[in-house]
């Protein structure tokens, strides 16, 4: 749906359902709670809670049914339903469930939370958050929430699952061509080395006379997956969008650098493979997991992932480490920054129903049940919460892997894509034709961004 076409929908949709809004910001007395039905909407987050047997891998509703009840338990007056949405279905369900009126009152959401929030869908937070939680949430976490002076969510995790943030390496194939892995963990690389290293460990075993093992690996078929190859071109200077969002900026040697980089590595010097435009992140760390590549996208929750494979005997047991994305010499490297957190809709019930789905979606963030993150390997986006996080023997080898993905996030965290003000969700089909162009050889890098710098503009009305 075109996002200023989209826009209007949600403001229509929500003076429609304006006429059902009883909430007058206030709070009631704890002591006369009635009776309220709740539902929520998540997707799937494969914590560990209290008392799940070990020797299994979550599914994902195990943490909806546990945060449900222990809520329940802790507030009688409240029934909570919690439904658990896939990614690939999440945005479409949601914008149904927004047309027909039926949308839940507590739901996860990322960027789009600003969207919702500018189309008057939302509750704002902000009188709801004491001033110990104000300290408390990262900064950034709720800049990325906040519109118009208003907090929109409630912050909940700090950055994603690693995906354009760092990379993750096998250390054995990078020991096998005598490459040295720890120092690039430790001190981290050039592109210049990235090169060097690929060229040692990418080869043909099956004598055909095409490499068969690489290095790593690059993916265009999913424009919402592309967080992962933006660093190569952030890393060599490109921007998407000049400083106050008001231009595009690709057009610029500095990206075209940067997608050549990529043609490169695929073509010339065969060190990832060929088919890009056709594989998604899926395409990348499924081969990385079976050691066709050295190295794949992610972080820590992906270590987490390859556990629960491991447990459920898709894959064989291996330990891969968390690295950085090379850098080029005299540019600042950038990583992908994100944010994640739970939103009340505007439209509830009554004031009572509004007053325990806002008391949900903080139970859902307060120190008591975000510290079950670490679990997924994950950081919440309490600062308090983060200092008791993986302490313990259980986790202590995965320490110095989860502090080299928070410097990462913390030091080099951008916003690739804009602001959540910035209509991306407009141009991400027409970035996604871009790459696809660029690993296919249909265009060079430089006709590449160039239609694509000419379409944006376009489909923005600029």
């Amino acid at each position: 749906m075109n996002r200023s076409v989209k826009l209007c929908f949600l403001v229509l949709i929500a003076l429609l359902l304006g006429s059902g809004l009883v909430w007058s910001g206030g709070q009631a007395d704890d002591g006369a709670k009635e009776k309220v039905d709740l539902e929520w909407w998540i997707i799937p987050w494969r914590i560990r809670v209290p008392g799940f047997p070990e020797d299994q891998a979550p599914d994902g509703t195990e943490f909806i049914d546990w945060a449900s009840k222990t809520f329940m338990e802790a507030h009688p007056y409240a029934t909570v339903k919690g439904v658990m949405v896939s990614n690939k279905e999440f945005s479409q369900k949601t914008m149904a469930a927004i047309a027909a009126g039926t949308n839940p009152n507590v739901q996860w959401g990322r960027s789009e939370i600003v969207e919702y929030a500018k189309a008057g869908l939302l509750v704002p937070l902000d009188e709801y958050m004491s001033r110990e939680d104000k300290r408390d949430f990262v900064d950034v976490s709720v800049e990325y929430f906040t519109y118009e002076d208003e907090v929109w969510a409630f912050p909940w995790a700090f950055g994603n699952n690693g995906m354009g943030i760092t990379n993750l390496i096998y250390p054995p194939m990078f020991e096998e061509a005598g490459v040295d892995w720890q120092k690039i963990v430790e001190k981290g690389w050039t592109v210049d080395e990235f090169v060097e290293a690929g060229l040692k460990i990418s080869k043909d075993t099956d004598g055909d006379g095409e490499n068969d093992i690489f290095l790593t690996g690059f993916q265009g078929k999913n424009p919402s997956h592309l967080h992962t190859d933006w660093p190569w071109i952030h890393n060599f200077g490109g921007r998407l969008l000049n400083e106050d969002e008001t231009e595009i900026t690709l057009d610029s040697p500095q990206t075209i650098a940067g997608l050549q980089f990529i043609v490169d590595a695929i073509y010339k010097h065969k060190i990832a493979p060929k088919g890009a435009e056709a594989a998604d992140n899926y395409g990348v760390i499924h081969p990385f997991h079976a050691h066709k590549l050295a190295m794949g996208n992610g972080g820590p929750y992906e270590i987490g992932r390859i556990d629960r494979y491991v447990q459920r005997g898709d894959i064989e047991k291996f330990r891969p480490y968390v690295a950085p994305y090379p850098s080029v010499r005299g540019k600042r490297r950038g990583t992908y920054l994100v944010s994640q957190g739970m939103y009340v809709y505007k439209n509830q019930k009554d004031e009572a129903t509004l007053e325990a789905a806002v008391e949900f979606a903080k139970y859902l963030t307060g120190k008591e049940v975000m510290p079950l993150i670490e679990t997924v390997l994950y950081i919440s986006a309490r600062k308090s919460v983060n200092e008791t996080l993986y302490l313990t023997e259980e986790w202590a080898e995965f320490k110095p892997d989860i502090d080299r993905y928070v410097a990462e996030l913390s030091t080099y965290g951008y916003l690739f894509h804009g602001s959540p003000l910035f209509e991306y969700s407009k141009i991400r089909p027409l970035v996604g034709s871009m790459f696809q162009a660029v690993y296919s050889r249909s265009k060079t890098p430089e006709q590449a961004v160039k239609d694509f710098v000419k379409e944006a503009n376009a489909a923005l009305g600029w």
